[in-house]
């Protein structure tokens, strides 16, 4: 937020806004709301993403072998009855 005596000026703070990409101009013109973009965010939010469908992947692929051995033992079991 823009204090004290010697305010910036436009040029001032077009040339911040041009050098540093990721921050937001509402927070460096008014001192409100995150210091950098929404893109930290969004990739924050897809990384967590990817790693929740990560993981329930790897618990399907758990529960498929597990329906594989069930179905394995249900055959044996109903071989073992027909003798």
């Amino acid at each position: 937020m823009l204090k004290g005596i010697n305010a910036l000026n436009i040029n001032c703070i077009s040339a911040i806004l041009a050098t540093f990409p990721d921050v937001s101009a509402e927070w460096l013109l008014r001192g409100e709301g995150d210091m950098f973009k929404s893109q930290s965010r969004e990739t924050e939010r897809i990384n967590t993403l990817l790693d929740t469908i990560t993981t329930l992947q790897e618990a399907i692929n758990a529960k498929s072998e597990t329906i594989a051995l069930l179905n394995d033992r249900i055959k044996q079991i109903e071989n073992q009855r027909k003798k």
